[in-house]
């Protein structure tokens, strides 16, 4: 989040709700989003042990690598697609209670 003059630091084992994010005219890339940069890395939901892996780059993630990557390890957002809806005025309401 450098450059958007917030921090994620203290963020450990919270949730972080962006609130700027949700306004008119912004928009957001989601998963298997193409980015805009010099090798059109593409945003894309990775497996935890993923993460452990030695030299993970973003480069690695492409607009040419996403496909064959897809069709190996299939849509890893399935499952949050296919999930129960988060009613997001009940979370911000709880939210308010927590915080007093």
């Amino acid at each position: 989040m450098a450059g958007y003059g917030r921090s994620l630091r203290a963020a450990v084992s919270t949730v972080y709700i962006d609130y700027l994010q949700n306004i008119e005219g912004k928009t957001l890339a989601t998963a298997y989003a193409v980015r805009a940069n010099e090798f059109a890395g593409v945003s894309t939901p990775r497996r935890w042990e993923e993460l452990d892996r030695p030299n993970l780059h973003p480069e690695d993630f492409t607009l040419q690598t996403s496909a064959a990557r897809f069709a190996e390890v299939g849509d890893l957002w399935r499952p949050i697609h296919a999930g129960p809806r988060l009613d997001l005025r009940a979370a911000m309401d709880r939210i308010g209670r927590l915080l007093g």
